[in-house]
């Protein structure tokens, strides 16, 4: 793993800064709106004791921040409902909603308590505030409230130290790794700014490698680099991104063949039983397991629904647990429907884990299937997970933070070009991870890890 501290100065000038979180309470009191006013209105410091319209006109009352772009906001607190329509909780530019294409926050409140995290997309005074449009009756009350600010993303918490260029330019990092995990925090300024990290290079002065790029369309680009020059290995459509906000990316290359473990598993439904060959008993518990037991006087199968696209001469992985009660252990494969035309190997179940490779004999719309045939049968099992297993070489990138929230998700390219997994053997060693930020992109929390966990 790598630290800011080895950085070296390349062709741009760059700092040092820290991420800076305000701490405690932003709002301690409430304001009736002058032109939008609850007829009834009564708060004592943060709670809103009563908020009372007939629905004559709009209902607001609003409280004032300073709000920075990138910053991340949690909100809680309790609303009692005592008659009418719930408010509408809004982050805006103005009393009254403000313009209703530059909110930064607009949500539908529930009776009781509620909890909101949200992102600021704009550098100014911020209106937080309840409100009902009009012909809406209402009456609520609002108790335990808290709005606060929280870290942008989980590791930049308060004092992470992250590096701005000042300058546009290059800082340069030794890194032999060319196979591996690349994690790091980015942050573009604007929309004329384009950020690139070149996470393979042969030299600092970029030649030969691999780039990941932020464009000035908020455009997301991966490209293999020769000779300086770019080509593109995949695309997303423009403003997939936004500015001003932090986002992390990984970046996951195998070395052997293997698997991406942030690419969700591909079954999507509940477990089902076969409706032409059931089980005696089938009790499903979502889409990672269930129990079934047959009781041994025919053909008995059950598996996911058919939905999985599956490619020829293609390998799956297939991991579960299994806890075999009584009688003989169900076989599991690929087919095109439960009890369908098999299309992969065969496995037989064992209790405890497993987990088995299946290589496709044709491409379809299919199933994974557990069976029993005439044997009497009693298992459970959880757990399951199909991923596709890939190439050596394979490219998978990944991004969290704004509006991807805080799990991975694997960067899309509908609307863009290529394909993400992507596979490219040009280049198998580095020199170099290099940045190439313009003034006041940001990186931060760069970690670089030997292997794609499997």
């Amino acid at each position: 793993m790598s630290k800011i501290k080895h950085w070296k100065k390349g062709t741009g000038s760059y700092k040092i800064d820290e991420i800076n979180i305000k701490q405690g309470e932003l709002i301690d009191s409430w304001t009736n709106s002058g032109p939008y006013p609850f007829e009834t209105f009564i708060s004592s410091g943060k709670n809103i004791i009563s908020a009372i319209n007939d629905g004559g006109a709009f209902g607001n009352c609003y409280n004032l921040i300073s709000a920075i772009s990138g910053k991340k906001y949690k909100i809680s607190f309790n609303l009692i409902n005592n008659g009418g329509t719930l408010p509408i909780l809004i982050s805006g530019n103005a009393q009254g909603g403000g313009n209703s294409n530059s909110r930064n926050l607009e949500y539908n409140c529930v009776e009781g308590y509620n909890e909101i995290e949200f992102i600021t997309k704009y550098t100014r005074t911020e209106y937080i505030q309840f409100l009902t449009n009009d012909s809406v009756a209402t009456d609520f009350s609002i108790n335990d409230w808290s709005l606060t600010e929280i870290p942008p993303l989980p590791e930049l918490d308060n004092g992470t130290k992250y590096l701005e260029n000042t300058t546009p330019g290059t800082t340069a990092l030794q890194s032999k790794q060319a196979y591996g995990e690349w994690e790091f925090d980015v942050y573009k300024e604007g929309s004329n700014n384009v950020l690139m990290t070149h996470l393979i290079q042969d030299s600092k002065s970029i030649n030969n490698g691999y780039r990941f790029l932020l464009n000035y369309d908020e455009k997301i680009y991966f490209s293999r680099i020769t000779s300086g020059n770019p080509t593109t290995l995949f695309s997303t459509p423009i403003s997939y991104i936004n500015n001003h906000i932090w986002y992390k990316i990984k970046v996951a290359r195998l070395q052997s063949e293997g698997v991406f473990k942030d690419i969700p598993t591909l079954q999507t439904s509940d477990l089902v039983n076969s409706n032409g060959y059931p089980y005696t008993s089938f009790t499903s518990n979502g889409r990672y397991g269930f129990r079934a037991i047959s009781d041994g006087s025919g053909i008995s199968g059950a598996g996911t629904p058919k939905n999985i696209s599956f490619d020829n001469n293609t390998k799956y992985l297939v991991e579960f647990n299994a806890k075999i009660n009584n009688g003989v252990v169900p076989t599991v494969r690929l087919a095109t429907s439960l009890l369908g035309t098999t299309i992969s190997n065969i496995e037989n179940v064992r209790d405890g884990k497993n987990s088995f490779i299946f290589e496709t004999t044709q491409s379809d719309i299919g199933v994974i299937q557990f069976a029993n045939v005439n044997t009497v049968a009693d298992y459970e099992i959880s757990g399951l997970t199909i991923r596709r297993i890939y190439d050596p070489d394979t490219f998978a990138v990944f991004i969290k933070g704004g509006d991807f929230g805080d799990d991975w998700t694997l960067i899309d390219t509908t609307g863009g070009s290529g394909t993400n997994p992507v596979k490219d053997s040009t280049y198998k060693t580095s020199n170099y991870f290099v940045a190439d930020l313009d003034a006041g992109d940001r990186l931060a929390n760069l970690k670089i890890y030997d292997g794609v966990e499997q």
